[in-house]
């Protein structure tokens, strides 16, 4: 099996441009090639479906490069914001940033937690901020790439890492 050498160019396009995934890469590249073959291909039926196969494909490739390292992040607004975020911290083992914060409708001062947590602890955050305080105000927002403790580290970023600590 062979993608035909667009697995370079899409390899290159990440790095120069690395706000597009590689899967999205694919993608771009192999549509302009299918849509340059318009002029041969006659069959519409096929080109729409070499079309879908390669929409598909990509969200795949996507989901396989990335799928492990993604993550939610969790906002809590809260009047027990220390209570919640040292209970996150111990029983987590998850890093906690306050955020002062001034609500708008009641212009009162507050801190506002966040933290990013794997899928499978989100339930116990959750259950964290609602024990101290039933009306605790939780958004959820899914984090699509996290690097650092607790999370992948890419060996790019690693090398990095090293150096600075070296020096």
């Amino acid at each position: 099996a062979t993608t035909g050498g667009t697995d370079i160019l899409a390899a290159l396009g990440n790095k120069a441009i690395r706000a597009i995934d590689i899967g999205k890469w694919f993608l771009i590249i192999d549509t302009l090639i299918i849509i340059s073959g318009i002029a041969f291909i006659k069959d519409t039926e096929s080109l729409l479906s070499g079309i879908i196969t390669l929409l598909l494909s990509s969200l795949v490739m996507d989901y396989i490069i990335s799928g492990a390292n993604t993550a939610k992040l969790v906002y809590i607004i809260s009047s027990e914001s220390e209570k919640i975020a040292k209970e996150i911290l111990s029983s987590l083992s998850r890093g906690v940033t306050g955020i002062k914060i001034e609500g708008m409708y009641t212009k009162s001062d507050r801190m506002m937690l966040m933290c990013a947590v794997k899928k499978f602890q989100l339930q116990k955050l959750e259950n964290i901020a609602l024990k101290h305080d039933q009306g605790a105000f939780i958004i959820l927002t899914g984090a699509h790439q996290v690097t650092g403790e607790g999370f992948v580290s890419y060996p790019e970023n690693s090398a990095k890492n090293k150096k600075t600590k070296d020096k």
